[in-house]
C-alpha cells in the first residue's frame, strides 16, 4: 500500500469506530479492549523489543517494567501501600520523565540521575490531587488512546507533507471534538445488565473525565462520553493495525508468532469466561505497554516540534 492509500484507509477506519460508538458505544467499548486490545499489547511490545524500545540503553526498558508492577498489583489486590499518598501517579510520573533520560541520555549516572531528580518532584506534585490523576488516570488512558494516538498521526504528517495525511489528522480531531460539540440524541439507547456488570471498574474512565470536565452526570452525557470514550479505543487499536506494512511489525520470528497467538487467545478466553477476570488478568500487560511507549511518545513529540520549527 501507498502512503496515502494507508491514510485514506485510516480516515475510512475512524469515520467506522465513530459511527458504531455513536450507536452502540458500550458495545464497541467493550469489544475493542478485549478483542483488539490484547493483540495491540502483545504486537505492540513486540516491535518496541525490536527497536530497543527506542531507548540508548538495551536494559532501560526494565525499570519501566518494574515500575507498572506496584500499579498492577494495587489494581488486583487493593490498596496495600501506605494511605494518604498516590502512588499511581508517583509511579506513572517516575516513568514518563525517566523515559525522556532513555531516550536523551547514553550514561547510566545520567539516567539514574533524572530518574532521581524525577522520583523527588513525583513526592511533592503527586500530592497536588488533580496532578496526581493526571498521571495516575489520564496518562494511561486517554491521552494515551487519544493524544498519543494524534501525536503519531500528526508527526508522520509533518514527515510526509501529504494532504492525505492532513485529511486524516482533521478527520481524527473532527470525530473526538464532534461528540461534544453536537447536540447528538441517544435514541433511546440504553445499557444492559450485562454492559454495566462488564464494565466493572472500567466505569471509571467516563466517570472521571465527566468530574473533571464539569459535565453533566444524566444519562445523556454519560452516554456522550462513553462514544468519544470507545472511539478514541477502538481507533487507537485499529491504527496499530492499519499501519502493519509501513512499520512491518509483523515480520518476527515464527517461535514469537506463536507465542503471541498462544497468549492472545489465552485473553480472548478469560474475557469470554468472565469480562472481570480479563481486566484483571489483563491490567498488568495493558499498564506494560503504556510505559514501554513513553520513550517513543518522547521521541514523536520532539519529532513534532523540530518539524514545526523548521517548518
Amino acid at each position: 500500500m501507498t502512503l496515502d492509500q494507508v491514510n485514506y484507509l485510516n480516515t475510512g477506519l475512524m469515520l467506522l469506530a465513530a459511527g458504531v460508538a455513536l450507536v452502540l458505544p458500550f458495545e464497541l467499548f467493550l469489544f475493542a479492549y478485549a478483542i483488539l486490545g490484547p493483540a495491540h499489547y502483545l504486537t505492540q511490545i513486540s516491535w518496541l523489543h525490536d527497536h530497543q524500545y527506542f531507548t540508548t540503553g538495551k536494559y532501560d526498558f526494565v525499570l519501566l517494567v518494574l515500575l507498572t508492577l506496584p500499579i498492577a498489583a494495587r489494581f488486583v489486590f487493593g490498596d496495600w501501600l501506605p494511605e494518604g499518598v498516590n502512588w499511581d501517579g508517583i509511579f506513572a510520573f517516575i516513568a514518563l520523565l525517566a523515559a525522556a533520560g532513555m531516550v536523551y541520555f547514553n550514561r547510566g549516572f545520567h539516567k539514574a540521575a533524572l530518574g532521581a531528580v524525577a522520583a523527588l518532584c513525583a513526592a511533592y506534585i503527586c500530592r497536588l490531587p488533580d496532578v496526581a490523576l493526571l498521571f495516575s488516570f489520564f496518562v494511561p488512558t486517554l491521552i494515551h488512546v487519544y493524544v498519543f494516538t494524534g501525536a503519531f498521526i500528526l508527526y508522520g504528517t509533518l514527515r510526509n507533507r501529504s494532504v492525505s495525511g492532513w485529511l486524516s489528522f482533521a478527520v481524527f480531531i473532527l470525530c473526538g471534538v464532534g461528540f461534544f460539540a453536537f447536540d447528538i440524541p441517544n435514541w433511546g439507547y440504553g445499557a444492559t445488565e450485562y454492559i454495566r456488570t462488564s464494565m466493572g471498574r472500567l466505569v471509571v474512565i467516563p466517570q472521571q473525565f465527566i468530574r473533571v470536565f464539569g459535565l453533566s452526570s444524566e444519562w445523556d452525557s454519560v452516554v456522550d462520553v462513553m462514544r468519544f470514550v470507545a472511539f478514541a479505543y477502538t481507533y487507537h487499536y485499529l491504527n496499530w493495525f492499519s499501519k502493519t506494512k509501513v512499520i512491518r511489525w509483523h515480520e518476527i520470528p515464527r517461535r514469537r508468532y506463536i507465542t503471541i497467538a498462544f497468549l492472545y487467545g489465552l485473553s480472548v478466553a478469560i474475557y469470554a469466561i468472565d469480562y472481570q477476570w480479563g481486566i484483571g488478568a489483563l491490567f498488568c500487560l495493558s499498564l506494560i505497554h503504556v510505559f514501554l511507549e513513553f520513550p517513543l511518545n518522547h521521541k514523536t513529540f520532539v519529532g513534532i516540534g523540530n518539524h514545526l520549527r523548521g517548518a
